[in-house]
């Protein structure tokens, strides 16, 4: 039953909760070493982004706005084994600070 659950909250929260296209895009512009990486890599990297945002929330501190577009760059960014575990583990925190 947990299989199956988990499957389907994955199914759900790529679907309702993608990256838009135009957010990738310029998220790809802005760090070409993303984008160096082959179609399947970037498009397995889209998923996982998109996975991590739907699974964390971002505060600013000390009155910076979190724009959609630092949360996409800081969620493409981040270490795949690191996201892998922490989206795989409800347990893990769920909420990031970003400083300026």
């Amino acid at each position: 039953m947990t299989g199956w659950w988990q499957r389907w909250r994955r199914a759900r929260a790529l679907e309702r909760r993608a990256i838009p296209d135009a957010l990738w895009q310029l998220t790809l512009v802005r760090f070409p070493f993303l984008a160096a990486r082959s179609a399947a890599q970037v498009a397995a990297l889209r998923e996982m982004a998109t996975l991590f945002l739907a699974e964390k929330e971002f505060s600013g501190a000390r009155g910076l706005v979190v724009s959609d577009e630092m949360a996409v760059a800081i969620a493409a960014q981040a270490d795949p084994q690191v996201v892998v575990r922490i989206v795989g583990d409800s347990r893990q925190r769920t909420g990031w600070i970003r400083q300026p």
